[in-house]
């Protein structure tokens, strides 16, 4: 079941913004980092940084809250009650699995039109053995 794969803690390989005209863009830098970390309890827990930039607006996220699986459509939904951005307070964050096993799991963002282009970004995580220090 993909509620019992999510649990544990993953880090951070690479986060890419594809456009449906063939671009891409790694919207944290080349070098990503950041940790995901999923509970059985339904909490989780989630930070990304650009380790090349200061610190500022883009170049870190994080945020905490809850979170629930279709198991039907392989999708998680985050609900986050605290968060570095505000604004994300209380909504609800759609993650699409495309793969998600012992050693990597790859979320898809839902597609997005920005500026009058499709885009999707895959966010693809490294599992980390357990007792792995963040």
């Amino acid at each position: 079941m993909l509620r019992d794969r999510l649990v544990g803690s993953f880090a951070l390989v690479t986060l890419e913004t594809r456009g449906a005209d063939g671009t891409s863009s790694h919207g944290f830098g080349e070098r990503p980092r950041g940790r995901f970390i999923f509970d059985r309890g339904g909490t989780f827990a989630v930070q990304l940084m650009n380790p090349d930039t200061h610190p500022g607006p883009g170049s870190f996220m994080a945020m905490f809250g809850s979170y629930a699986v279709d198991e039907e459509r392989q999708t998680f939904t985050l609900t986050p009650a605290g968060a570095l951005d505000p604004t994300v307070i209380g909504t609800q964050v759609v993650r699409h699995v495309e793969r998600c096993d012992d050693e990597v799991a790859v979320f898809r963002t839902p597609t997005q039109t920005i500026d009058g282009a499709e885009t999707t970004t895959f966010i693809t995580w490294r599992r980390e053995p357990s007792g792995t220090p963040a």
